[in-house]
């Protein structure tokens, strides 16, 4: 993860930019395996090229939120639990 607060750094870039080509990656492999159409998986490698970034970056705002107060975030989920 990286967290390098509201500054936005080359590391940033570089770690979107990867996350764009993985998921790309994965992305292509998935429409393989489902036998999809090539007009069709051209969008959704687009599409999940697109969001990966997106999603990393609610992942490391996710993380943020936990390690700030843990107990909380555990006491969140075994209330919705029951």
């Amino acid at each position: 993860m990286y967290m390098s607060g509201t500054r936005i750094t080359f590391f940033h870039y570089f770690m979107s930019v990867l996350m764009a080509i993985l998921s790309a990656y994965i992305a292509d492999s998935f429409c393989r395996w489902l036998g999809l159409d090539e007009g069709l998986k051209t969008g959704i490698i687009g599409i999940s090229a697109y969001v990966a970034p997106h999603f990393l970056t609610g992942v490391n705002a996710l993380a943020k939120a936990v390690s700030k107060d843990p107990k909380h975030f555990l006491d969140i989920i075994m209330r919705n639990k029951s």
